[in-house]
């Protein structure tokens, strides 16, 4: 089985909410007459599944980041790119996914998302089981120099924050109630409904250490 048979077999499978590789294979032997159109073949589900066991998922990841390109059109300059980072846990079947470890009672695997505000649409994800903590993964996302990235308060990190701004990108997100610092410089108040504007350094022994320089914030 080529590949693309591979691909277009399972995304006729999606597409129609078929639920098994035998309803998928015979549903989609019923449309034999439409294969040529799109050099297609037939897929038998012995076929299909050792497909689907062996070749590497990268390969239809490189094809997903292809097309999520020729969606978003012309290229922009990565000053004007923001780009908002989060994650959803997704409940499952601890008797069916047990590999997806997550809490004494269930199961559950976490979509941690890149999201392209402007063209609506997903610039990078990932899967992994629920339990992994969201700044763990942010670490192997791929950031782009310059940008702007928006996240909560799951992101704290402060080595992160660091690795950001050493790649001059700027980052928007909540600080921890118990975070401690002091401030540096008060700037001119500029934005409608900001109350300040201020320059800080992180006072606290670790903080020093993982995110040597300056912070600007906006108090409440």
């Amino acid at each position: 089985m080529s590949c693309w048979t591979q691909f277009c077999t399972i995304l006729y499978g999606q597409l129609s909410s078929k639920q098994t590789l035998r309803d998928t294979c015979l549903s989609w032997a019923s449309q034999s007459h439409l294969y040529y159109h799109f050099g297609a073949s037939k897929a038998a589900r012995s076929t299909l599944s050792d497909a689907n066991r062996e070749r590497p998922s990268a390969i239809y990841l490189e094809l997903f980041y292809w097309l999520l390109n020729q969606l978003r059109g012309a290229t922009i300059s990565c000053k004007d790119v923001v780009r908002l980072i989060d994650s959803t846990t997704i409940d499952l079947c601890k008797q069916q996914f047990n590999w997806a470890t997550f809490r004494s009672g269930k199961a559950g695997i976490k979509i941690h998302t890149v999201y392209d505000p402007n063209n609506k649409v997903p610039t990078f994800f990932s899967i992994t089981t629920a339990s992994k903590h969201d700044k763990k993964a942010a670490e192997k996302m791929p950031l782009l120099d310059g940008a702007t990235y928006v996240f909560d308060r799951a992101y704290n990190d402060y080595a992160w924050y660091y690795s950001m701004s050493l790649r001059d990108i700027s980052f928007v997100g909540r600080m921890k109630s118990t975070t401690r610092f002091e401030v540096a410089e008060m700037l001119k108040v500029s934005g409608k409904g900001v109350l300040k504007d201020e320059l800080i350094h992180l006072s606290s022994t670790k903080a020093k250490k993982d995110c040597p320089c300056i912070l600007d914030i906006f108090p409440k």
